[in-house]
């Protein structure tokens, strides 16, 4: 008898008040459920200075472990003045059973039941965090990054061979060993266990972390050849951790471990004269999510998936697009059963990440500085897709409007195919130049051929499972029909009502326009779909293949139309 395991817990929103960029004495809330009260990934885009950055810092300075953080009003808004009274942050969870976890200017709640498992399984980086695991010293073949090593990448890891029941963490065990060491022990009659015992860490701690290295490297790796190819690191340890009672000053030295680089199988000399900043960046990321991917568990001691957060803000301002790309992918394959936050201040990369992420997992919020007073506040403002704001114009009877949200999903749908599909545009030196009849014209005639059971070639039922005889068919990607509908779309509406042209008249056109844009959308993700399963799994396009046919409709579907 299978026994159901727990949902998987995850965040419904975070309230902010009087926190840093957030003012009092009013309260702001980040929404992250869907319309079935789940949790989902948050993707921000935030003007600077708008709080963006704030938001990501919420959930890092509440999540501290350390008794000895800092305090809630040490993070207070400079300006609200007197402090407000409901100050705080808080987080509230998509199961009604599990009460808020606050931060108030009292103290953290450390007795909330997931408070120590958020603390541990929270991730959070910046471009500086990534900058100093990359920086590479430029009259050096190595970058010592022992410091961000134990203390940031690897501190939830279990150490290998250790021999109690429960495997110490490096970070714990690193924090032991630092605060023994502060007690100074000699080799007198009175300190001699003591020392010992310190000693007898020091050694364990030294083999364990050479022992862990190969495994945080071969895991870098994989992530780093997502970015940049041809380049791979090594870690080593080069001075290990030594505690020397003898010595009368300083007793205690951390150990050195030396990361560098090789390219095309050959070890830089200077890796920093020769590796531009980009590349340097990408391996400092591939480094923070190996160790974090490694440190995590998945699932609680109940086996139910463990709530793992990964806040990345603005962690790609050193990354061109190029090498930008590559991360949305990485976070779908190796974080995608994490809750995301996602922050950037970039626009067209946040309008890119938007399409390649799509909507299913995703919450997609604005965030802008507002004037208030002789100071800004953060203002947030839910990015609701272009088709349903279409609607609400055109129902308001703002027709323009409307047409250019329209225009708008228009324009990206066909990028979006034309990427993915990977059909050819004419060219044009000038990016901008390409345009949107130019898109839907190469995207409109497009064929694909397919390898189809040769009873359903005409669209006559038949049986799916049965692929003894199989014959091959060119069909186009937008059937005729759409095709048609789309091109009266952008020949009536969605070129002249982007001008300055009296277009009441045209309100019907823009209803219909919505329509065949919708239609087309879904049309575009279905292909899309059927294009990434094909260089994978053969029997899984024939399959998704004969439900896009519609094998078991009593009408000819749209397919059926197109001449073989």
């Amino acid at each position: 008898m299978s026994t159901l395991l727990p949902k998987p817990l995850r965040i419904a929103a975070v309230e902010l008040c009087d926190y840093r960029a957030f003012p009092g004495p009013e309260k702001q809330t980040v929404w992250l459920v869907n319309d079935k009260g789940r949790g989902m990934n948050l993707l921000l885009y935030g003007e600077n200075g708008s709080g963006k950055s704030a938001l990501g810092k919420a959930l890092r300075d509440l999540l501290m472990l350390d008794t000895r953080a800092p305090g809630f009003d040490s993070f207070r808004h400079m300006f609200t003045d007197p402090p407000s009274t409901e100050r705080g942050v808080r987080i509230m969870f998509d199961d009604a059973s599990v009460p808020d976890l606050v931060w108030s200017p009292a103290d953290r709640d450390r007795k909330h039941i997931h408070f120590a498992e958020l603390a541990r399984t929270r991730g959070w980086f910046d471009y500086r965090q990534i900058l100093r695991a990359s920086v590479v010293a430029y009259r050096s073949d190595y970058v010592d990054v022992f410091g961000p090593l134990v203390e940031e990448l690897i501190t939830e890891c279990e150490m290998p061979g250790a021999t109690s029941v429960t495997s110490p963490q490096f970070g714990s065990e690193w924090e032991g060993i630092r605060a023994e060491a502060d007690q100074r022990p000699r080799k007198t009659y009175h300190e001699r266990t003591a020392l010992a015992k310190l000693e007898d860490r020091v050694r364990l701690f030294n083999t364990a972390l050479a022992g862990y290295l190969p495994k945080l490297e071969e895991k870098a790796n994989e992530l780093l050849n997502r970015f940049v190819p041809w380049t791979e690191i090594r870690l080593t340890v080069k001075e290990p951790v030594i505690y020397n009672s003898r010595l009368r000053r300083q007793k205690f030295y951390r150990g050195v471990v030396a990361l560098r680089m090789n390219f095309r199988g050959r070890q830089l000399p200077n890796p920093g004269d020769f590796l531009n900043e980009s590349r340097l960046s990408a391996v400092g990321l591939a480094l923070h999510l190996a160790g974090l991917s490694l440190g995590v568990r998945p699932k609680n001691p109940n086996g139910a998936p463990a709530l793992r957060l990964l806040v990345l803000d603005d962690i790609l301002i050193s990354l061109d697009m190029t090498h930008r790309r590559p991360l949305l992918d990485l976070l779908e394959e190796f974080f995608g059963d994490w809750q995301v936050f996602l922050l950037t201040h970039d626009r067209a990369w946040y309008e890119l990440a938007k399409q390649r992420l799509g909507s299913g997992r995703w919450i997609h919020v604005e965030m802008f500085a507002c004037r208030v007073g002789d100071y800004e506040q953060p203002l947030l403002k839910p990015d609701v897709p272009h088709l349903p704001r279409a609607r609400k114009f055109e129902g308001d009877g703002e027709t323009k409007a409307a047409a250019v949200h329209v225009r708008t999903e228009f324009e990206l749908i066909l990028k979006r195919a034309c990427q993915t599909l990977e059909i050819p545009v004419p060219f044009n030196p000038d990016p901008h130049g390409v345009t949107l009849k130019d898109l839907w014209d190469a995207l409109s005639s497009q064929k694909q051929r397919y390898e189809v059971p040769k009873g359903l070639e005409g669209g006559v039922q038949g049986n799916p499972g049965h692929w003894s005889r199989i014959t091959q068919r060119d069909v186009l990607l937008i059937p005729p029909a759409l095709a048609t509908r789309v091109s009266l779309a952008l020949s009536w509406v969605l070129n002249p009502l982007s001008h300055s042209e009296t277009i009441e008249r045209y309100r019907d056109e823009v209803r219909d326009a919505v329509k065949a844009v919708e239609e087309l959308g879904h049309r575009v993700e279905e292909l899309c779909a059927i294009g990434k399963w094909r260089l994978k799994d053969t029997f899984r396009v024939r399959e998704k293949l004969v439900k896009l046919l519609d094998w078991r409709s009593s009408k000819p579907h749209a397919l059926d139309q197109t001449n073989p």
